[in-house]
């Protein structure tokens, strides 16, 4: 008896029979009120050197609003080349040069330390509406072609499909609100989350799939 109950003492006080208590808790998103101020021209793309800052989509307040435990975050920009056969309209092509961004952070890991993560995302185009939408469309048969494509429902976005090319990996997600097309990349985070036992690796996926990318999303497409 005495032996049982030293067990279930320290599986409460260390990692609750399998779940870590330091771990990720994920909640709501919310959103700053700020906007982008795209601007945009009827039947037209809006050129690749004046697109938004892919750096400027996500602030530190808004990541740890769904993140809390998040810590140290650093901002990594990338340029974006389209060519004439890949944009979106009439003067669609150039160079933006912040078109993606990579958002690290520190969160609980099962080493017992914080580790850093990320979160990516690109902006794929920029313009009227009306092409944004026919564009998503040509991209999203695309993906169909080498991957499992699914449409999702995603708070703020006017539509948005998930392609994955393994069943238990966080699918790439790829969304449109007016104007804007972006994507987030598939992750692979190392971390512990609430409720979920170190080794599941499919149901974390899962959370990460089912909570952070629709906050990164709602917070994204606010600005829009």
């Amino acid at each position: 008896m005495r032996a049982s109950v030293m067990v279930t003492a320290a599986c409460v006080a260390l990692t609750a029979c399998g779940v870590l208590s330091n771990s990720v808790t994920v909640k709501e998103a919310q959103p700053e009120a700020r906007k982008l101020g795209i601007t945009w021209q009827p039947r037209r793309a809006v050129n690749p050197a004046r697109w938004p800052d892919a750096c400027d989509l996500l602030g530190e307040k808004e990541i740890k609003a769904f993140l809390p435990q998040a810590t140290n975050l650093r901002r990594t920009a990338e340029w974006v080349t389209v060519g004439e056969a890949g944009a979106l309209g009439p003067d669609g092509a150039g160079r933006a040069d912040s078109g993606k961004c990579t958002y690290e952070v520190k969160l609980p890991s099962p080493s017992g330390r914080p580790f850093g993560n990320d979160i990516s995302i690109g902006i794929d185009a920029v313009g009227d509406p009306a092409l944004v939408t026919r564009f998503f469309d040509g991209a999203r048969k695309g993906a169909s072609r080498s991957a499992v494509v699914e449409d999702l429902n995603a708070a703020g976005a006017d539509a948005c499909f998930g392609s994955r090319t393994a069943k238990n990996d966080v699918p790439a997600v790829t969304c449109r609100r007016g104007p804007l097309m972006f994507t987030i990349p598939s992750m692979s985070w190392y971390v512990n989350i609430d409720g979920v036992e170190r080794e599941d690796t499919p149901r974390k996926n899962r959370v990460i799939e089912k909570q952070v990318i629709p906050a990164v999303i709602e917070t994204v497409t606010a600005k829009v």
